[in-house]
């Protein structure tokens, strides 16, 4: 085996004789948080993670059920040269 660092040894990995053990990463990080990673122009992707008390929180005001019955939607606005402002921007 080589003794060069691999991705699975960056992703947390580790050697077992000559078998690697892949660490999965966890279900959630518990803090509710959003990332906007833009690959170019035409392309972002959103990353986002929320927290068990604030799921608690939603399924009481919405049904214990709101994260089957509902969908995920990301709204984005150019509020390129609208000082900020949402009304007015255009949506994609």
């Amino acid at each position: 085996m080589k003794n060069n660092p691999s991705s699975m040894e960056f992703a947390g990995g580790q050697s077992v004789g000559q078998t690697r053990v892949r660490e999965d990463l966890p279900q959630s990080y518990g803090e509710t948080e959003a990332f906007l990673l833009p690959r170019d122009p035409q392309w972002i992707f959103l990353l986002w993670d929320i927290a068990q008390s604030v799921r608690d929180f939603i399924r009481q005001e919405h049904g214990q059920d709101i994260f089957e019955r509902g969908r995920a939607v990301a709204r984005l606005y150019d509020v390129t040269d609208s000082g900020g402002e949402v009304s007015g921007a255009s949506s994609f």
